[in-house]
Parts: C-alpha cells; sequence; structure tokens
C-alpha cells in the first residue's frame, strides 16, 4: 500500500440523520477538522473537510489536496504543480474512509467531553474485530482504533479528529481550481 493512502482517515458510518452510500453510511452534517492518524511509532496530521459526499483531504506528502466523490465515486488528486488527475476512487482508500454498516454498535461513552456510540467492527465485516470506533450526532466517526497488517506485521492504527467544527462550507473546497491543468 502506497504511503499516501496511509495517511488517510476519517469520517465514518452510522449516526442519526446520516445517509446511505450503498453499504456505507455517510455523514449529515458539513465539518472540518484535524485528522490525526498514528500507526505504529509514525503521526500523520490533515486538514479534512466534508460536506455532501465529498472529502477533501490537504496536506497529503508528495500532493497538494486529494477531493474524494463519493457520489461520482472517484478521486481528484490536486498537485503542488497546478496540474490535476481524475482517477475512479480507490477501493482501498474508500474502505479506509467508510467503514461497513453492519458494525456491531456497543455502547455509549464519552470521548473527549462528548458522548459517543461505540462500534466494533471487522475490515471483512465478520466480528472476529479488527476494532472500534466512536461516532457523534450527525454521523462524524471521531476516533478510530484498529490493527491492521503492514508488510507482514500487525500494527495499531488511531485515528481521531481535533479541532472540529461543524457547519457549512463552501462549495470552491471541493471544486478544482481555476488555472489547473489536467494530467494525464
Amino acid at each position: 500500500m502506497s504511503m499516501r493512502w496511509a495517511l488517510i482517515l476519517m469520517i465514518l458510518l452510522a449516526g442519526r440523520g446520516a445517509q446511505a452510500q450503498l453499504e456505507r453510511v455517510l455523514p449529515s452534517v458539513d465539518f472540518t477538522a484535524t485528522s490525526v492518524r498514528r500507526m505504529g511509532a509514525a503521526e500523520l496530521r490533515q486538514t479534512v473537510h466534508y460536506a455532501d459526499g465529498k472529502l477533501r483531504i490537504d496536506g497529503e506528502n508528495g500532493f497538494a489536496t486529494t477531493i474524494l466523490d463519493l457520489q461520482s465515486q472517484s478521486e481528484i488528486l490536486l498537485m503542488a504543480n497546478q496540474t490535476y488527475l481524475v482517477l475512479p476512487l480507490n477501493d482501498e482508500l474508500y474502505r479506509r474512509f467508510f467503514p461497513f454498516r453492519y458494525a456491531t454498535k456497543l455502547r455509549q461513552e464519552p470521548v473527549d467531553g462528548v458522548t459517543a456510540t461505540k462500534y466494533v467492527f471487522d475490515q471483512d465485516g465478520r466480528l472476529g474485530a479488527g476494532g472500534y470506533y466512536w461516532l457523534i450526532g450527525g454521523g462524524i466517526m471521531v476516533r478510530c482504533a484498529y490493527e491492521d497488517g503492514m508488510y507482514g506485521v500487525n500494527v495499531r492504527h488511531l485515528h481521531f479528529l481535533e479541532d472540529l467544527k461543524v457547519g457549512p462550507l463552501p462549495p470552491s473546497l471541493f471544486a478544482i481550481p481555476s488555472g489547473y491543468r489536467q494530467v494525464r
């Protein structure tokens, strides 16, 4: 798996008012946050923005921005040299962002001073329990902890959001800026 995909986190499943997308459930509110991902000894931070089925990830290693459009199943890579690529949505990436809807709800518990609902999930959808995630109102995942094989070794991953701000976002955040040139 490329390091670019290993950096990403966010948004997840069910919550009151969240909308179904295939076997996923997307958040029903717009938000911006700092996404923190810890994998073993590494820590990666990115700014993420979510609105209406689109996720923008700023701070990619080697790329300026990635925009995932979950409605059209595409991703746009906006590169630092003012070029961009449009690609089909990477299934591996998609699975990392949005766990399956058939996770099992465990209980309500506090996460950073907010009441969240804790779920157990397995990456294959079976409850051999790959990990846990915590959702708050609007279907926003605020924390996710799981083990995943990397290079033949299980590595503990911890994802969480900091500086979460819920509210409307400008559509221009999810558009290709003028002056960018498409490459193939």
